[in-house]
């Protein structure tokens, strides 16, 4: 698994034009078995910024329960899942849509648009922890960022993998249900009941 400066520069001039709802930024990313698993370096790109959000939620919830090293343990193991277990299901999806043969061509640049997701997100969640933003004012941009996101999913999904609007819907709602799932059973363990 070995990503290069030029397999980096595409996928992001990809990312720009994706984000202007370009279908054509999906021919910059390599969509083959070797730029799948290369696309999996963003999950260590972005764990930084993961783990300092983490840590500002440990320090500034109440209802956080567990020893630090649990809490970081725990953090750590549902970031994996997360990362592993929507192409785990696209894996399936897929084949069950026929559309196995546009796998690469969706999780390629689906890996890759979570760098767009993390630089707002991420950002959004730390600040309004600290309380350098007012909280109405980050959860309501976090909100607003998070259902543009959705779509842009949606967008993603939709050309990629060359389905109608409903099924990419379906698809990005099968990728918010599996977040939940997981985000939601390591909150269940490191947080008090209210």
């Amino acid at each position: 698994m070995t990503l290069n400066a030029r397999e980096t520069a595409a996928a992001l001039f990809g990312l720009s034009r994706l984000i202007r709802l370009d279908p054509g930024g999906l021919s910059y990313f390599n969509a083959s078995r070797q730029g799948f698993w290369n696309s999996f370096w963003v999950a260590a790109l972005i764990l930084p910024l993961h783990l300092v959000q983490a840590a500002v939620h440990f320090s500034r919830s109440e209802r956080v329960t567990v020893e630090p090293i649990t809490y970081f343990v725990l953090e750590v193991e549902s970031y994996v899942i997360g990362w592993v277990l929507f192409p785990l299901m696209m894996v399936w999806v897929s084949g069950l849509i026929d559309r196995w043969q546009n796998f690469y061509a969706f999780m390629v640049p689906y890996n890759w648009f979570q760098v767009v997701i993390a630089a707002i997100i991420l950002p959004l969640s730390i600040f309004g922890g600290l309380e350098l933003l007012p909280r109405e004012a980050a959860s309501l941009l976090m909100l607003m960022s998070a259902s543009a996101f959705l779509l842009y999913m949606g967008f993603i999904a939709h050309k990629a993998l060359n389905i109608t609007a409903i099924t990419a819907f379906g698809i990005v709602l099968l990728d918010v249900l599996l977040s939940f799932l997981v985000n939601g059973t390591i909150n269940q363990m490191v947080t008090a009941a209210p």
